[in-house]
């Protein structure tokens, strides 16, 4: 039996949600840091989709509850509001600035490799 071969969109596809899915959550611990106990998920969805990254409460939502589960970010409570609020924690500040460092070291140097033809 003949393996059916992939489109080049669903190809595409792939590979764009592989690129999406650890850059999100670096992106989303952040945001929550930057904003210091008044990071929320709907307003992570709306600045995302400001900056031109189209996601939704289906991506960003389980990425929370992941992160949070992981220790890197915790609850606020806000008593007069029913949206569940953000914030670092000491370790996801560590995890954070590690990841950062990571992402651009390993950014210049993909970049390198695709301007420079892998010399």
């Amino acid at each position: 039996m003949s393996k059916k071969k992939e489109s080049i969109e669903d190809i595409i596809d792939n590979w764009k949600k592989q690129l999406r899915k650890g850059s999100l959550e670096l992106a989303i611990l952040s945001h929550i840091k930057k904003e210091a106990g008044e990071a929320y998920g709907y307003i992570l969805i709306k600045n995302f989709k400001e900056a031109g990254i189209e996601t939704d409460g289906s991506t960003i939502y389980p990425l929370l509850r992941r992160l949070t589960n992981k220790g890197l970010i915790q609850t606020v409570e806000k008593s007069k509001e029913q949206k569940k609020h953000f914030k670092i924690t000491n370790v996801g500040i560590q995890v954070l600035d590690e990841l950062l460092e990571e992402w651009k070291t390993y950014y210049a140097k993909i970049n390198h490799f695709i301007k420079n033809g892998g010399l």
